[in-house]
């Protein structure tokens, strides 16, 4: 079969068929008492399924992982996502202000998870709805959260340097034309590029990592909060997470509806970075460092795609390149060693 969304629906709905008449409800163990509740929503990678017990009125979701663009089950991922939740729901007490989604079962023919349905606002939504005084909890809330996950790492915390030449290639192999064609990107680039010298001589803890840490991937249900796919895919060094969740912030200030959030961004960063403790000013040099690299990446990756997202890159990344590079500057280390 032909990869459509059409067929992709088609073999979703064998899946929830083959749930609804095999899986009894895990709260109050009856049988076929499950039924859609919301419309499926429709990723690259995956179909979210919404369903609820005509009985006792739990809902629960169904991930359905499917591979990119193609009309066949990815298994392995849907294994790998749901054995991270299982490992991650004994680190996260359920009494606690912080969590996991809990899986209740996993369909091994379909790569399948069945987890509990959050009802809540990711932080993207909530910061929208709420009030600056909030902001800065929630923030500091998600910096927490941060940490008790790197905290929990079976490891522990082990010092690693930066690969520093690595990225420097990448960026110049993969988006060395884009780079070189704008000015501020390429401006950009080469302050990387110098203060590289500096970077690869420090020494910063190691953690697992989230992998794709940003405010939608944080919900809050009004008590705890709660972390979305979670890869843990990697052992690197924190501030990678940090970076990624403060340049998704960053580009959400770019926009006109979090706009205001841009006048308060330092408050919010600092809200952030507290909440997650003991950040140091080597910390801060390496995190920014990294936070204008992956901004360079991202800019670089919508350069090649078309002008529509090459339009997007220069009105909502390419202005924050100058304030990375001024952040750096304000905590660059003079004497390493």
């Amino acid at each position: 079969m032909k990869f459509n969304a059409t067929n992709r629906k088609a073999l979703n709905k064998i899946t929830i068929c083959d749930f609804i008449t095999t899986y009894q409800c895990a709260y109050c163990k009856s049988q076929n008492s499950w039924h859609s509740n919301a419309k499926a929503a429709m990723r690259d990678n995956s179909v979210i399924n919404y369903l609820i017990c005509s009985h006792c009125r739990k809902e629960v979701i169904i991930k359905v992982p499917f591979k990119e663009k193609l009309l066949e089950y990815d298994i392995s991922q849907g294994l790998n996502e749901y054995l991270i939740q299982r490992k991650l729901e004994t680190k996260y007490p359920q009494s606690h202000q912080f969590g996991t989604i809990i899986p209740f079962g996993y369909m091994d023919k379909y790569g399948a998870i069945i987890m509990e349905r959050i009802r809540g606002d990711d932080l993207k939504t909530y910061l929208l709805k709420s009030n600056h005084h909030l902001h800065t909890k929630a923030l500091g809330c998600a910096g927490a959260w941060l940490r008790y996950l790197h905290n929990s790492c079976p490891r522990g915390y082990e010092n690693q340097h930066i690969d520093v030449e690595a990225r420097i290639q990448y960026l110049d192999y993969t988006y060395g034309n884009p780079l070189r064609r704008n000015k501020t990107a390429y401006s950009a680039f080469s302050y990387l590029k110098k203060e590289s010298a500096k970077i690869k001589t420090i020494s910063i803890p190691a953690t697992w990592g989230h992998g794709d840490y940003k405010p939608e991937n944080i919900i809050y249900d009004g008590v705890k909060y709660i972390g979305l796919d979670i890869q843990l895919k990697d052992y690197s060094v924190f501030v990678y997470d940090l970076a990624s969740f403060l340049n998704h912030l960053i580009i959400m200030g770019q926009g006109i509806r979090y706009r205001r959030m841009k006048s308060c961004y330092s408050q919010l960063e600092k809200g952030f970075l507290e909440g997650y403790g003991n950040i140091g000013q080597a910390d801060k040099y390496l995190l920014h460092w990294i936070q204008l690299y992956f901004m360079l990446c991202y800019w670089g990756r919508y350069q090649l795609q078309n002008r529509f997202f090459a339009a997007y890159a220069n009105g909502y990344i390419l202005p924050t390149l100058t304030d990375l590079q001024a952040k750096i500057y304000s905590e660059r280390i003079y004497e390493v060693g």
